[in-house]
């Protein structure tokens, strides 16, 4: 099953819940549907929560091809993507592509501290 989103307003920030087996052609779609929701809510902090995605994480190549894609528009907003910590090595280089083109984005496994190091001024 392809993965799904679901999104809460959590009043400083948005919860992007995911579901189902990650896969490239999901991610773009969205990352689409998910700009969207941020400028009707006005809302530019948002807490990507991969916890319940089965399986396999993206490939170098995958998490490249979908970090480049990304709206211009998702450069004024600050993303934190909660995973378990197992997925941290290939979550990491997408982090790092990410950055390198200007997103202000951070991998978490804990939820406390990435809500925390969203809802910082800095």
């Amino acid at each position: 099953m392809p993965v799904s989103m679901t999104i809460q307003n959590e009043g400083s920030f948005l919860r992007a819940t995911y579901r189902g087996e990650e896969d490239l052609e999901s991610e773009q779609e969205m990352a689409a549907d998910l700009i969207e929701v941020i400028q009707i809510h006005d809302c530019h902090r948002v807490l990507h929560d991969y916890r319940a995605v089965t399986g396999a994480r993206m490939g170098i190549l995958d998490s490249y091809a979908a970090a480049s894609s990304y709206d211009r528009r998702f450069l004024y907003v600050k993303g934190a993507l909660l995973d378990h910590a197992e997925h941290h090595e290939k979550n990491r280089f997408w982090e790092t592509t990410v950055r390198n083109q200007g997103f202000p984005t951070r991998i978490f496994d804990d939820e406390q501290e990435a809500i925390a190091w969203l809802l910082d001024q800095k």
